[in-house]
């Protein structure tokens, strides 16, 4: 069973994103803080990652750079609402817009995990911010 770290801070998005992963067969642990969510990272076997890209303490970048250099062998689905930086995606593996379907986080998942090419987003961004 693999296990998945999801890091954000809307309580909502995380309490629906572990339900889907749960129902997948995946182990779920949430965080609602990148600080929160390095410490997991330092204390389970982390298969993968997804990653909120706004949150307070700190943006999922700067998450996304420790984890790569802490774990560089863990993969992470960075999700957002919002446009990202160009360089945050070089941190990542994949990105899923938080407008996608959760089906289309799992689809990802599944690709990225089984070390194929992530499928491409059914659908744009359509806010910044």
């Amino acid at each position: 069973m693999l296990t998945i770290l999801c890091i954000g801070d809307d309580p909502d998005i995380l309490a629906t994103r572990e339900v889907v992963l749960r129902a997948e067969g995946f182990h779920v642990l949430t965080a609602n803080t990148g600080t929160k969510g390095l410490a997991l990272a330092n204390g389970y076997a982390i298969d993968l990652v997804v990653l909120d890209y706004s949150m307070p303490d700190m943006s999922g970048e700067e998450v996304a750079r420790i984890l790569r250099e802490q774990f560089p062998a863990v993969p992470i689905v960075l999700c957002s609402g919002y446009d990202v930086p160009e360089s945050a995606f070089r941190q990542v593996d994949a990105f899923v817009a938080k407008a996608d379907v959760p089906e289309f986080l799992v689809m990802t998942i599944k690709s990225v995990v089984g070390g194929k090419k992530p499928p491409k987003r059914q659908q744009r961004l359509g806010r910044t911010g």
